[in-house]
C-alpha cells in the first residue's frame, strides 16, 4: 500500500491536484461512527422532517447505529430486516424526488447503506455495490474526468469458482 499512498501525496502536490474517492460502500470509518447518522437525519429533516416521528424511525436508527458499530457481527432478525429496508427505501424514493445541489450525493449515501446492509447480513456481497459506485463515479460524482480505479484482487475476480476451490474461506463468502 505504500507505494499507492506516496502517488496519492504526489498527486495532491501538483497544481492540478487529483481527486481521491473510495467506491468501498462498507461504513468502518471514524466519520461514518461518528457523524454521519447526525448528518442523515438533518438531510432527512430538511426534506420530510416527519419520518423521523414515524414509530419506526428509533428501530431503524438502532439498527443503523447497530450496523456501523458491529457490521457482520450484528444479528438482524428477518422481521428487523424488512423494517430497515423498509424504512431506508423511503429515505431513498425521498431523495431520488430531491433536486437539491446535494441530492446525488445522498441518493448514493442512501444506496451504499443498502449495499452494505446486504452486505454485513450476507444477502448480498458488497462487489455489486462497489460497481454501482464506480457507475456513478463515472456518471455523476467525476463526470467528464478521468476515473482510475484501484481494486483489491477478489473484486476484480473473473472466475469465482477457481478462487473458491482456491481459497474455501473467501470462496464460502462469495457464495453467500
Amino acid at each position: 500500500m505504500e507505494p499507492l499512498w506516496n502517488l496519492i501525496r504526489t498527486l495532491f502536490a501538483t497544481h492540478r491536484p487529483r481527486r481521491v474517492g473510495g467506491i468501498d460502500p462498507r461504513h468502518v470509518g471514524r466519520y461514518a461512527k461518528a457523524d454521519l447518522l447526525a448528518e442523515l437525519e438533518g438531510y432527512v429533516r430538511r426534506l420530510d422532517g416527519a419520518l423521523l416521528e414515524t414509530e419506526r424511525y428509533p428501530r431503524f436508527r438502532g439498527l443503523l447505529q447497530e450496523m456501523l458499530d458491529q457490521e457482520s457481527e450484528q444479528k438482524v432478525s428477518a422481521l428487523d430486516r424488512q423494517l430497515f429496508f423498509d424504512f431506508l427505501w423511503d429515505l431513498i424514493r425521498l431523495a431520488e424526488a430531491d433536486e437539491s445541489p446535494d441530492a446525488s450525493f445522498w441518493r448514493q449515501a442512501l444506496w451504499n447503506l443498502d449495499g452494505a446492509a446486504r452486505h454485513a447480513w450476507a444477502l448480498e456481497v458488497r462487489d455489486r455495490t462497489m460497481t454501482r459506485n464506480v457507475l456513478w463515479s463515472a456518471r455523476e460524482r467525476y463526470l467528464g474526468a478521468r476515473v482510475i480505479v484501484r481494486t483489491h484482487n477478489y473484486h476484480a475476480v473473473k472466475d469465482p469458482e477457481a478462487i473458491a476451490r482456491a481459497a474455501p474461506e473467501y470462496g464460502r463468502q462469495v457464495q453467500r
